[in-house]
């Protein structure tokens, strides 16, 4: 009986030393978090989830490689900076640039542009222009990284009348619906983005609505993560690689051609 108890502690003991020496990996997929709102077709979803989208696809297949789980939750960008800078989600897709973020390689770049009714006839003619409307965008989202998004930094205050501020995941559908209804003047969003919310309000939305000038400069997009997380050079790191991969191979192409991406984001 003693032989036995002794036996079993030793089991035991050799089992705990085993269990401390294994490394995590053995027990435990890695796994990253990347969060942002629905802005297909970059990040195309649901109203519950993110289910895909060419910046989802890339990431999904980068990591995958890396053997890293990746997780997708939904929730408006602007909550999504905050909970980065927390550490309570890993990284962002198609974040604004910002020194909050360590970003990957440019993986697509998209441009800008002005979208009014059909009845109205104000053009953009450059930042000069923008004074006399007041133009509907979306919290924490970047649209050029230059000349708009400083004249967004300079208005942005609570009393600016040059600025209205959506927040929300559905955000752009609800500024489509808005300038339909002739309830907003102007509504700037990315081309490829913008041909799919008409798509999905419908009801003939592309007759009613009509393009009013484009910025001059399109916005890189990327995915970023905090600046703060101790893994955040590691997985830019393997985004990176990834990207050169999927351009190398033709893969980027496919998974654009996937979501219809032509001339407006390159």
């Amino acid at each position: 009986m003693k032989d036995n108890v002794y036996v079993s502690r030793v089991l035991c003991l050799l089992l705990g030393f085993a269990l401390q020496s294994a490394p995590d990996t053995v027990f435990a997929q890695e796994s990253v978090s990347i969060s942002s709102d629905i802005w297909c077709p970059f990040i195309c979803g649901d109203d519950q989830s993110i289910t895909g989208g060419l910046l989802v696809d890339v990431a999904d297949e980068v990591f995958k490689q890396a053997n890293i789980a990746l997780e997708s939750p939904l929730m408006p960008l602007n909550r999504a900076m905050m909970l980065v800078a927390k550490g309570q989600v890993d990284g962002i897709y198609a974040p604004a640039i910002t020194d909050q973020l360590i970003m990957s390689e440019t993986i697509v770049a998209s441009r800008a542009c002005f979208y009014t009714h059909i009845n109205d006839d104000w053009r953009f003619e450059g930042i000069e222009s923008l004074p006399a409307v007041t133009v509907s965008i979306i919290d924490s989202y970047g649209y050029d990284d230059g000349e708009f998004d400083e004249y967004v930094a300079k208005n942005s205050s609570n009393q600016s009348k040059q600025l209205d501020v959506r927040v929300g995941e559905t955000a752009g559908l609800t500024n489509v619906q808005m300038l339909l209804a002739e309830r907003i003047d102007v509504l700037i969003e990315h081309e490829s983005v913008m041909a799919h919310l008409m798509d999905e309000v419908g009801g003939n939305a592309r007759n009613h609505i009509r393009n009013a000038g484009c910025l001059n400069t399109a916005l890189p997009l990327n995915i970023g993560f905090g600046v703060t997380n101790p893994y955040s050079a590691k997985w830019v790191d393997i985004v990176n690689q990834g990207i050169s991969q999927l351009k190398a191979s033709g893969r980027l192409d496919e998974i654009k051609s996937r979501y219809g991406l032509g001339s407006a984001s390159k």
